[in-house]
Order: C-alpha cells, then structure tokens, then sequence
C-alpha cells in the first residue's frame, strides 16, 4: 500500500470509482457526493487543501483531507491547525493499516500546526 498527496483537482484514476461506493443518509432517503473536476475547491476555501489517498494494486482504499488555517483563540494569539475531513475508509480496507497511514502522512506532511481537529 502506498499513500499519495494530492493538490489542486487531481486524483488519482480510480478515484470516482471509490467514491461511488459511499451514499449518506438523509432523513428516508440516502445521497451521493460528486466532488467533479476540482475535488479540493470546497476544502480551499478555508485555506491550502491537501488530499491524501491510500492506494494498492491501482485502487483507492482509503482518502482522507487536510485543509490548513489560522484559528484565533479566545485571548487573541493566533495558530495554525489542521482540519482533517472527508474521511473513507473501503469497506474491504477497514481495520487493516489504511486509516493510520493515511492519519500519519496527513500530520507527517503539514508542519508546524498546532493543532488538528
């Protein structure tokens, strides 16, 4: 298993695949998520955006993404944090290393937060 970091709308080519395999639900009834040609335009909102995907033998196993921003605390310092969102797991990777590894890499390549939530 390898985990990839991804910026601007790339993904990698078994990503829709991925994605179609997760609805929601919504009071009696369940929806999609289709997050098209720029998949991190929502997460950049907020600030630089980074998805990052597990991946083994061309499949997607796993996504998970970090958005980083300032947060101004109650007293008025000012800090950096990771939001960390958009979690998947596939169903056929879970409770093997996906989760972790991509937890790991997520922190691991955005330095100098202080925290994430």
């Amino acid at each position: 298993m390898i985990v990839r970091r991804w910026e601007g709308g790339a993904v990698p080519s078994g990503f829709a695949a991925f994605e179609r395999a997760f609805s929601y639900p919504f009071g009696a009834r369940r929806f999609r998520i289709d997050h098209g040609a720029d998949s991190l335009r929502f997460f950049r909102a907020a600030g630089p955006a980074f998805r990052f995907t597990a991946e083994s033998e061309g499949a997607v196993l796993g996504t998970l993404t970090a958005t980083v921003r300032r947060l101004r605390e109650p007293g008025g310092r000012e800090r950096s944090a990771v939001y960390l969102g958009d979690l998947k797991v596939a169903a056929a990777a879970r409770g093997g290393p996906a989760l972790a590894r991509l937890a790991r890499a997520a922190l691991g390549a955005l330095p100098g937060a202080d925290a994430a939530f």
